[in-house]
């Protein structure tokens, strides 16, 4: 298999929204991988990958490692992954969602729940941008009720806000069905909302 070096700066990379390329993964299903096509989907899916590992580990460092870590691994099983049982962007969540979860892996707990919010609520990332202008109040409170939320139910904030995905994708990513996840994310932001704006 031939190698890259993945070169550029991740934090560069973490603003940009990904674009389905079922196209682009295909032609990777060659038996000699070409560099050049895995590297545009580097850069494509780079940003919500890096977001989705800031959310759920320790640090920043941490998160770029990761990262790398992911894309290796997503290079070296590129002929496992399966289109027509789904996304490219939810296998390749998937891959990191393993990744995080192995041992050795830094995981941030609540502390890396608070740190990471800015993560979460990028400017960028999706019904972000109501939350840019908040008062650092705001945020710490929105951070203090993310950080009391179960390890699954922050894992979904995750998987929609950081890494970007809808229903379907989330429900690709955690093997469930795409209406038991609409109603658990629905019902996790009506409770977050009703908690935030309660007195």
């Amino acid at each position: 298999m031939r190698r890259f070096t993945l070169t550029g700066n991740v934090r560069r990379h973490a603003a940009g929204p990904g674009v389905r390329t079922e196209n682009e993964v295909s032609a990777l299903h060659d038996e000699r991988v070409h560099a050049a096509a895995f590297k545009e989907l580097f850069k494509r899916y780079l940003g919500r990958v890096y977001r989705y590992l800031r959310v759920r580990v320790a640090c920043e460092e941490e998160a770029v490692r990761l990262t790398h870590v992911v894309f290796l691994r997503a290079l070296e099983a590129l002929p496992q992954y399966q289109p027509l049982r789904g996304s490219f962007v939810a296998w390749l969540v998937s891959v990191a969602r393993r990744v995080v979860e192995e041992p050795g892996a830094r995981r941030g707990g609540v502390r890396g729940v608070s740190d990471a919010l800015p993560v979460l609520l990028h400017p960028e990332v999706r019904y972000g941008r109501q939350f840019a202008t908040l008062p650092q109040e705001a945020i710490a409170r929105l951070g203090l009720l993310i950080s009391r939320l179960s390890q699954p139910e922050r894992d979904l904030l995750a998987l929609y806000f950081a890494a970007e995905l809808n229903v379907l994708e989330i429900a690709q990513v955690l093997e469930r069905r795409p209406e038991a996840v609409k109603k658990q994310l629905g019902s996790l932001l009506l409770a977050i909302k009703e908690r935030y704006y309660a007195v």
